[in-house]
């Protein structure tokens, strides 16, 4: 099982550490041009779906946004979004709970 408050201090972990980054980007350079530029921060949990006892593993990663947002990707030949859970809100323990790290 996945802690919340595992998944939730990485995520803050790469927020911060995106918005340090663009703290020093130089006048006139393009946001998007400067956040490629540099290291991006991905905390990412490979994990099995304990609901369906999945062979092909699936992850848990985050967009380069600043939302405590997390989403639940497919690994296998066709990958796609399974869940898009909201670190904030209340149930977002009981979602992560039938994810286990692989």
């Amino acid at each position: 099982m996945i802690a919340l408050a595992t998944v939730a201090a990485a995520r803050k972990a790469d927020i911060i550490a995106d918005m340090n980054h663009m703290a020093s980007r130089p006048a006139g350079c393009p946001c998007n041009v400067w956040r490629e530029s540099g290291p991006v921060r991905q905390t990412n949990f490979a994990v099995r779906d304990g609901r369906y006892k999945t062979r092909p593993r699936r992850q848990i990663m985050a967009d380069t946004t600043a939302d405590m947002s997390v989403m639940v990707l497919s690994l296998g030949a066709q990958g796609r979004i399974i869940d898009r859970i909201d670190l904030t809100a209340p149930d977002a323990q009981e979602r992560l709970d039938r994810y286990a790290e692989a």
